[in-house]
C-alpha cells in the first residue's frame, strides 16, 4: 500500500498535446491492478471496486482541467496548483481502497493468519496473536500468544512464532506418556501465562478429570482465558490468583526495571533473589501490584477426587506453594513438577557413600518417598516411586533415573 501511495503521488506524467483522457483511464487501471495484488483471494476480489474508485478522479470536472491544463503548458503557478489537486485526490482514492481493504479483512479474516480470528472479546480485547500447534496430529489447539515486540522476545513465545517448536516440549512429552497415571484425576497448574500447558493438560485427565489453573497477572489471564475459549475445553478452571502458603494479598513485580511487562516472568517480590549486597531485588521491579493468593489445602476438592499432578511455575515460590499444599500431597502423594528445587539430597562419600541425607528444605517430601526422577527444560519432577521399565521406554532421555532403573 505504501508503495502505491508513492508512485501515485511523487510520479509526475509527461504529457503530450494531444494526450486523452483514454490514456489517462488506461494509467489509473494499471494503478488499481498494481494495489489490488495480494495473497489472499479476497483481496483479488476486490479488484472492480478498486477500479471503480480508482476512476473517481478522471471524473472529477476540476481534474478534467488540471489535466488539460498540465497537457497544453500553462504557467508554472497553475501547474503547481495542479499538481496539489492531483496529489489530494490520488490520496483521497488511496484512503478509499484502505477502507475497502479493511472491510474485506472484517468480513474475510486477515491474510496472513489463515482461518478467521475469534470474536476480539474472547480473545483479550484483541490482545492475541493465535498459533495453531500441531503436535498433537488430529488434536491441534490454538494458543494466544501475547501482542507486542517487546513481548515476541521472550523465549516462549519466540520458540512458537520463530521456532515453529513447543516450549518445554520434554516436559509436556512426560505427561502425554503419563497420562493413564492421570486419567480422571485432579490437576494443577500454578503460572498460566497464555495456557500453552492447559491443551496438554486437558487432554491428559479426560472427560472425568480437572484442571485447574491459576494466575494472578490480569493480562496473562486473559491470554489463558482466551486459550480456553477457542479450543473449547470444558474440565478447566481458571482462577485469577496466586498460590502461596497463606490466603493473604501479596506483592508481585509485573513490571520490569525499564518499564516493561514482565508478562510470564511476573514473580512475588518477596520471592525475587536480593543478589548483591540486597540491591538487585529492587532494581529488577520497577511496579508492583498486590494480588490475591490462596492455599491449595483451601480451594481444592482434595478430599473428593485424586491429585494426580501438581505443575508449578511460579518464579522461586515453588516452595511455598508446596507448603501450602501439605494435606494434599500427604494424602495423595502426586507428581510434583517445579521450576523450582524442591528437595535437596547429599550423598555420602566414603564410608558413608551410598548413604542420602536430605536437606533441610523439603525434608518432610523425602519422608514421604519422593525422590527427583527427571530435569527436564529447567523443571524438576519429583514422585514417590521409580519409573518401571514400561514408562522409561517412552520418556524422554532428560529423566536420568530411567538408566538405573
Amino acid at each position: 500500500m505504501c508503495l502505491s501511495v508513492s508512485v501515485c503521488v511523487t510520479r509526475q506524467p509527461r504529457y503530450r498535446k494531444n494526450a486523452t483522457i483514454k490514456e489517462g483511464i488506461i494509467s489509473s487501471l494499471s494503478l488499481s491492478t498494481h494495489i489490488a495484488r495480494g495473497k489472499h483471494p479476497a483481496f483479488r476480489l476486490s479488484t472492480p471496486l478498486l477500479v471503480f474508485v480508482s476512476l473517481i478522479p478522471l471524473l472529477i470536472p476540476d481534474a478534467h482541467r488540471a489535466v488539460a491544463s498540465e497537457a497544453k503548458g500553462a504557467h508554472e503557478r497553475q501547474a503547481r496548483q495542479t499538481r496539489e489537486r492531483r496529489k489530494e485526490v490520488c490520496l483521497t482514492v488511496i484512503r478509499g481502497m484502505r477502507m475497502i481493504n479493511l472491510l474485506l479483512i472484517a468480513v474475510y479474516g486477515s491474510p496472513y493468519a489463515g482461518p478467521k480470528e475469534p470474536d476480539r472479546t474472547a480473545s483479550g480485547l484483541g490482545l492475541c496473536h493465535w498459533v495453531r500447534s500441531e503436535l498433537d496430529g488430529p488434536s491441534a489447539t490454538w494458543l494466544c500468544l501475547p501482542t507486542g515486540v517487546e513481548l515476541h522476545n521472550q523465549p516462549a513465545v519466540k520458540m512458537y512464532l520463530r521456532k515453529h517448536s513447543e516450549w518445554e516440549h520434554d516436559s509436556k512429552s512426560i505427561v502425554r506418556h503419563l497420562s493413564p497415571m492421570l486419567r480422571d484425576s485432579l490437576v494443577v497448574t500454578a503460572g498460566l501465562y497464555f495456557g500453552d500447558w492447559l491443551p496438554v493438560l486437558s487432554r491428559a485427565v479426560g472427560s472425568a478429570g480437572h484442571v485447574y489453573g491459576f494466575e494472578p497477572v490480569g493480562r496473562n489471564m486473559l491470554l489463558a482465558n482466551a486459550t480456553l475459549i477457542r479450543n473449547g475445553f470444558t474440565n478447566v478452571r481458571a482462577v485469577r490468583a496466586c498460590v502461596s502458603n497463606t490466603s493473604a494479598p501479596l506483592e508481585m513485580c509485573t513490571v520490569g526495571k525499564q518499564g516493561k511487562p514482565r508478562a510470564g516472568g511476573a514473580a512475588i517480590y518477596s520471592s525475587m533473589p536480593n543478589g548483591k549486597r540486597g540491591k538487585l531485588r529492587g532494581k529488577q521491579c520497577g511496579g508492583v501490584e498486590v494480588v490475591p493468593c490462596h492455599r491449595l489445602d483451601d480451594v481444592l476438592p482434595w478430599a473428593s477426587q485424586r491429585v494426580g499432578l501438581l505443575h508449578l511455575d511460579v518464579e522461586r515460590h515453588e516452595s511455598e506453594v508446596v507448603d501450602g499444599a501439605r494435606a494434599v500431597i500427604s494424602k495423595w502423594t502426586p507428581i510434583l513438577a517445579s521450576e523450582g528445587l524442591l528437595l535437596q539430597v547429599r550423598r555420602g562419600q566414603g564410608e558413608q557413600a551410598g548413604q542420602e541425607t536430605p536437606s533441610t528444605r523439603g525434608r518432610w517430601l523425602y519422608e514421604l518417598g519422593y525422590r527427583q526422577r527427571c530435569f527436564c527444560d529447567d523443571m524438576h519432577w519429583y514422585t514417590t516411586r521409580a519409573w518401571s521399565a514400561t514408562e522409561c521406554l517412552r520418556l524422554p532421555a532428560c529423566c536420568k533415573s530411567c538408566r538405573h532403573a
